[in-house]
């Protein structure tokens, strides 16, 4: 392991690291190749704008569930700590038969490498900036 990084979590092939630099990242535990599925995982569903003052700040972690814009997802893996990357190396798609997000590579990921996702494309590629995020999930 570098020296800038420490090890929170090991699974059989993911690592979760608290990064100086970054904060909490997934690292790469062994080689995927392009369209491996990386994790399969549960989510939660809440209706949007329904939601408890409780769940605010978990609200940053969801994306949308559905076309219709009517349901925010909440992974139950360490997926929620995947940093974001306009040149993403992982994509997610939705089970939605059976409320199961699978996480896969969209390109060769090699061991030790950073597991990246591009956020703003998980809602139905919208291309919305943060400050339009905000106001979607906080209604501000």
């Amino acid at each position: 392991m570098k020296e800038n990084i420490k090890p929170l979590l090991y699974t059989q092939d993911l690592i979760l690291v608290k990064h100086i630099k970054k904060g909490n990242c997934i690292i790469a535990g062994k080689d995927f190749h392009k369209d491996d599925i990386i994790l399969e995982s549960p989510v939660i569903l809440f209706p949007v704008n329904k939601h408890s003052k409780k769940i605010d700040n978990m609200v940053r972690y969801c994306y949308y569930w559905d076309e219709e814009k009517k349901y925010y997802a909440i992974t139950t893996s360490i997926s929620v700590y995947i940093n974001h990357s306009s040149n993403p190396n992982t994509g997610i798609h939705r089970d939605t038969e059976n409320l199961f997000e699978i996480l896969f590579a969209s390109v060769d990921i090699k061991k030790g490498e950073e597991l990246t996702i591009d956020y703003l494309k998980l809602d139905f590629n919208e291309k919305l900036g943060f400050k339009e995020i905000e106001s979607i999930f906080y209604n501000i």
